[in-house]
């Protein structure tokens, strides 16, 4: 089970300055409001690329469609995810049903005690081939699919495939977690990978997600959720989750949940059923689990319109529900919210909801969304809040729109590219801008300016703990032989100054304490250029290997034993990484807050460089616009 991280923010602050207006007398570019901005992005240091994902997959009646369409859209989510900067990453695929019955009450078929999943990965006695699915589709003893690229082997990479590699089983048998069977393979690009499973990935996913329609009809999705990522409640789970790993949970469902804090009382059986609408608990139907969870302006089991529709409070006598806060308090307390991602395709919530008369002539909840050919669905209060409340309270965020689907639109792509795209960005997050100091145009110190990125890099342990410790990382360029420069280490720029600074060979322009000067650096700038990290970790001191937190990144010298550089994948865009010479644990993450500048010049004839690509008003074809009314000549600003 992973430790929390608490609550890690992601805070884009903008500030624009005013425009100001002025008659012209020729065609001139309108100024733009100039955009300063500083980004901050919370990283993991550890090299992982670990990806649990866990898909809750409704095992009810009418599910039939939406299972079929999510086993034919897996593929895009593999895709990709594939398609990331570094492939396919290290994943963890489960699948848990929402059948979990109705205990203490038994004798009503899918739901008695008996025929309960229980949270267990694999596990669907609504099955055609079940109940054990992760035995029948994956192997003995395996409950989840296990696909990672193995490690302490050499692999030589071309482009996006692998020419040859030094991996043998033996470096699979030692990655193999619990009762995990791994085997060496290697993939349709030739790259080594260690897998529990025969066939392709979408093959076996296929017969995994199959977990039939003969579920239990009162859905209990958010316990099932908590009972599968609870090692203590399910050790039959061990080994699914990983320390260091980003996980994923994606409910697949066409009703809300109704996980019961009573189910004594909830699922207490009619008395009469030609009577139960009048009863103290209506009808064993699902507006049962809609009534004792949620409350509206009339009458939940009168026929007709339901408004002002809202969860009750935790203290309503008449909630029979968990609270949300059960599950929130669970994702906070086992997982790093930085690091893990909800969504869910299901029924949408509407302001207005229906209270229609079901086949058996009992009151029951009617559908919030429904197309031809049996796509409709209820609406998921629950869920929804269970979202708002996660990516509100515990990432200080709006719930992002790709995040909560509706099931009805009959076509999962857009949903399930937007998930693989976000758990991209998750394992390499970058700047929404270029950084703010780093030459944009020719090699560091050459062009326009020197490269002196203003950023500001916090290196955490255990962040969000009682035990946290933090470290001010320095930036690589910023070393000087004996550690990190001090004032006393520059000498004056041998022409220019500040963002003009040149020095001459063997100095190196760097910044310390806002001032830029001159000084013998500890790394030459080709090594701080693009992506360098086998250099500069050969350059930085190890560590005390008994070290463990804070103290790791000092070496027994006083030198710095971690430092900071700019890195650009083949888009340009920059990334922020730390380098050292040992791995980081899985503990440590970093906080990288940097100013950014805009991709073009937003404000022309102000004599600046505002967007810092070494070309002043007139020099930068930013500042040229089309002549009105020409064939596409262009006019100086």
């Amino acid at each position: 089970m992973r430790r929390a991280n608490h609550i890690v923010r992601l805070t884009v602050i903008t500030l624009a300055a005013a425009a100001t207006w002025a008659c012209i007398q020729r065609p001139m570019k309108l100024p733009q409001p100039s955009t300063q901005s500083t980004q901050t992005l919370i990283q993991r240091l550890s090299d992982s690329r670990d990806v649990d994902i866990l898909f809750l997959v409704d095992s009810s009646g009418s599910m039939s469609q939406e299972q079929t369409e999510l086993k034919d859209r897996f593929n895009v989510l593999m895709q990709t995810l594939a398609g990331g900067p570094e492939g396919l990453p290290d994943v963890h695929i489960g699948v848990v049903t929402p059948s979990i019955g109705i205990a203490p009450y038994q004798g009503l078929g899918n739901c008695d005690p008996s025929m309960s999943d229980k949270g267990i990965l694999g596990m669907a006695h609504g099955a055609a081939n079940g109940p054990d699915l992760a035995r029948t589709c994956i192997g003995e003893g395996q409950r989840y699919i296990v696909d990672v690229a193995p490690k302490g082997c050499d692999v030589d990479r071309e482009a996006d495939r692998c020419s040859e590699d030094s991996c043998s089983q033996s470096h699979c048998d030692a990655m193999a977690r619990g009762s995990e069977r791994l085997v060496l393979v290697h993939d349709d690009k030739g790259c080594p990978r260690c897998r529990n499973y025969e066939g392709t990935l979408e093959e076996v996913f296929r017969c995994l997600a199959s977990v039939g329609e003969n579920g239990c009809g009162f859905e209990q999705q958010l316990e099932a959720v908590r009972l599968a990522l609870d090692e203590s409640a399910t050790p039959q789970n061990q080994g699914f989750l990983r320390d260091a790993a980003l996980l994923s949970v994606v409910f697949i469902t066409d009703e809300d949940d109704c996980s019961a804090a009573s189910p004594d009382v909830l699922f207490r059986p009619d008395d009469d059923p030609s009577t139960c609408a009048a009863s103290q608990l209506g009808c064993r139907d699902n507006l049962r689990c809609f009534e004792f969870g949620m409350t509206c302006d009339e009458d939940a089991r009168s026929v007709g319109t339901k408004t002002n529709c809202r969860l009750r409070e935790e203290s309503d006598p008449n909630n029979l529900l968990q609270p949300i806060s059960r599950y929130l308090a669970f994702f906070e307390a086992n997982f790093d919210p930085q690091y893990t991602l909800v969504a869910s395709i299901s029924g949408p919530v509407t302001d207005q909801v229906a209270v229609t008369m079901n086949q058996n002539g009992h009151p029951d909840l009617g559908p919030s969304c429904a197309q031809g050919g049996g796509w409709e669905a209820t609406p998921s209060f629950r869920i929804q809040s269970f979202l708002d409340g996660f990516y509100r309270e515990l990432n200080d965020a709006a719930t992002p729109s790709w995040a909560f689907t509706s099931i009805c639109s009959g076509d999962f792509t857009g949903a399930m590219t937007k998930i693989a795209e976000s758990i991209n960005t998750k394992l390499a997050p970058r700047f929404a801008m270029p950084l703010g100091g780093y030459c944009r145009n020719g090699a560091q110190g050459m062009a326009c300016a020197p490269c002196l990125p203003d950023c500001r890099v916090t290196q955490f342990w255990h962040r969000g703990r009682d035990d946290q410790k933090r470290y001010q990382v320095p930036w690589c360029g910023s070393l000087c032989s004996a550690g990190p420069c001090r004032p006393a280490d520059l000498e004056p720029c041998s022409s220019g100054e500040g963002a003009t600074c040149r020095c001459d060979e063997p100095l190196y322009p760097t910044k310390v304490a806002g001032q830029v000067g001159c000084a013998r650096l500890h790394f030459s700038y080709g090594a701080l250029d693009r992506d360098k990290a086998p250099e500069l970790t050969e350059l930085l001191p190890v560590r005390e290997p008994s070290c463990s937190g804070l103290g790791c990144s000092v070496a027994t010298d006083g030198r710095a034993a971690s430092c900071w550089y700019v890195a650009t994948d083949d888009s340009g865009r920059a990334t922020v990484k730390v380098a050292a010479a040992d791995s980081f644990g899985p503990g440590m993450t970093a906080e990288i807050a940097c100013k950014l500048v805009p991709d073009k010049e937003p404000l022309c004839r102000d004599g600046k460089d505002n967007d810092q690509d070494c070309l002043v008003d007139d020099e930068d074809p930013d500042c040229a616009m089309p002549l009105a009314g020409s064939g596409g000549g262009s006019v100086k600003q």
